[in-house]
């Protein structure tokens, strides 16, 4: 402390390489960046549960769909096609009629019976996060809810017809939209969706929803892709967090439905190159589960991910030689942590030794989050996977793992085989696959050690090579 006093003090501390501050309170928030960054590295490095989006068809249609729309010169999608793009990724839609005119919206709220919410759809409030005030990009503006009878249902739909036939031409009219109102079992109303930084590419949103969106600052963002540990992160850096850790009846159903959802949001944003932005809301939670209510979609040029997403391109299914046994090649994923511990502890120790050039112990949780969970960009692990032959599961046969410079000039790699599964042709297919995929990346040179002992490795360098 102090300024004359404490110079000469502070410039030996400087030439030490040992930082100072002008007054405490800089020196605390040095010391919790500090705190916060130890956390958020800890809470990367959990081990994700395992997690699988299976529905490749679907999510084949979905990029159809994105793609066909944006070839027509449409840069959003209408509200019958944002639903359909939300059921085929899975995620729980409301009930959605349309009509033309108002006395469609008066026969069809007749048949529905009870309460009706009546939107009228224009071209302005089909693009997300429209939350200008006193404006037509107000999503809010064009909205009537708790219509219970045909003639509350006829004088509201009539007065939005009036209200958006001044303000846009024929061909910006999308007709209406009506639903059910959805209330009671005090349902939480959230906002969740995909949005677009210039500099960091897509990020999915999450907060509290409803009217209040807008005004609550309720937003905590998180680079996709996603998986389940960095799903609940992300909701634990909102109040929505809170509110159902201190009133849901069901915690855990409820935040992992949420991760569930939040984890398709970042595929959806990994996959579907012309998403620009989505939202949903409100998007209902309440005691029969989760329900989008509303739904808006915008297209635009593709952009580029921060954090690589998961090369699924490379997965492929193979034979083992001997036994004619099923696997897969694929990448490695962090949910692949426990299946790697027990492809460790079935190595003996001379395998162990010929990989790592001396005996180990087993490796630690941090040790194996470094080895399965790896940037796609500047690294790669490939392994084959496979059902285990008793119990539920899979198992991990092989792995092989390339590194490569900065510079994508070398890649240093290695490889490994279970004891029990040589002779399978399992180290010709992981250095075969390797390869070309250093030869599809450009990498000039790819190089491994291996000791002069290890003959099986030197030969199946040079058997690999050769063919």
């Amino acid at each position: 402390m102090g300024r004359e006093s404490a110079i000469a003090a502070r410039n030996r501390c400087n030439n030490a390489g040992i930082i100072t501050f002008l007054n405490p309170e800089e020196a605390i928030d040095a010391f919790m960046f500090m705190v916060e960054y130890h956390r958020n590295q800890k809470v990367m490095r959990q081990t994700p549960a395992p997690y699988r989006i299976d529905n490749q068809p679907n999510r084949q249609k979905a990029i159809q769909l994105t793609e066909s729309v944006w070839e027509t010169g449409r840069d959003f999608l209408t509200h019958s096609e944002a639903c359909d793009l939300l059921d085929l990724y899975e995620i729980p839609t409301s009930n959605t009629h349309y009509a033309e005119d108002i006395d469609g919206v008066v026969e069809i709220a007749s048949q529905l019976g009870g309460s009706v919410a009546v939107r009228a759809l224009h071209q302005e409030n089909a693009y997300p996060f429209s939350y200008e005030k006193d404006t037509s990009r107000n999503r809010w503006r064009d909205l009537a809810l708790d219509l219970y009878s045909m003639q509350e249902v006829r004088h509201a739909t009539t007065k939005l017809a009036y209200r958006v036939s001044e303000r846009y031409t024929t061909e910006q009219q999308f007709g209406f939209a009506v639903q059910q109102m959805k209330r009671g079992f005090q349902s939480l109303q959230i906002n969740l969706g995909i949005t677009r930084d210039p500099v960091f590419g897509p990020l999915v949103i999450f907060g509290i929803g409803g009217y209040t969106a807008d005004t609550m600052a309720d937003r905590a963002l998180m680079l996709p892709p996603i998986n389940s540990a960095l799903a609940h992160q992300l909701i634990r850096q909102s109040r929505v967090y809170h509110i159902i850790s201190e009133n849901s009846e069901w915690p855990e159903r409820d935040l992992n439905n949420i991760c569930d959802l939040l984890i398709k949001l970042g595929q959806m944003a990994v996959e579907l190159k012309h998403l620009k932005s989505l939202e949903i809301n409100p998007l209902l939670l309440n005691k029969r589960g989760l329900l989008a209510v509303d739904v808006t979609v915008s297209l635009g040029e593709p952009s580029v991910l921060s954090v690589p997403p998961y090369p699924e391109h490379l997965t492929e299914q193979i034979t083992l030689r001997r036994s004619g046994r099923a696997a897969t090649l694929r990448a490695i994923r962090g949910e692949d942590e426990p299946a790697h511990l027990e492809f460790w502890n079935k190595l003996s120790p001379e395998s162990i030794r010929l990989r790592y050039f001396y005996s180990r112990g087993v490796p630690t949780h941090q040790e194996l989050a470094n080895w399965t969970q790896i940037d796609y960009d500047r690294e790669m692990a490939l392994i084959v996977s496979a059902p285990k032959l008793e119990g539920d599961g899979y198992e991990t046969l092989g792995v092989v793992r390339a590194v490569t410079d900065a510079d994508n000039i070398r890649a240093e790699f290695s490889v490994v085989v279970r004891d029990d599964m040589q002779g399978e042709g399992l180290g010709i297919i992981l250095m075969e696959k390797i390869i070309q995929y250093c030869k599809d990346r450009g990498t000039l040179m790819i190089m491994g050690s291996t000791l002069p002992s290890n003959k099986g490795m030197q030969g199946l360098a040079k058997k690999t090579w050769l063919s």
